[in-house]
């Protein structure tokens, strides 16, 4: 499990974002992400009128991929973390904490 807390934008929130787990010497991000996460619902100090609004945790699920990058031999606590906006207009993104679970 990833969770990603604090997650706020200053402008109206919008847009997608991926979530590659790759190996620490990896190069470029490459392939499917780990999972993906919308803005919407997220804030920061005030948005559209809505001043005070708190900032969001989001919740990925990457068992799969992890699992594939144990089984070539990736030390879990070692793994590259890249948050990546599939749109070009996207707004921007403040994440506080990244925290890799596992069950």
């Amino acid at each position: 499990i990833l969770r990603l807390s604090e997650v706020s934008s200053p402008a109206a929130p919008s847009g997608v974002f991926d979530i590659y787990l790759d190996a620490p010497a990896a190069g470029a991000v490459a392939g499917q992400p780990a999972g993906s996460f919308a803005l919407f619902g997220t804030a920061d100090h005030a948005i559209a009128g809505h001043a005070g609004q708190m900032a969001t945790e989001k919740v990925i699920e990457v068992t799969s991929r992890m699992r594939e990058l144990i089984a070539q031999g990736v030390d879990p606590a070692n793994v590259r973390i890249t948050v990546v906006s599939t749109s070009t207009n996207a707004a921007a993104v403040k994440i506080g904490r990244i925290e890799l679970f596992s069950r």
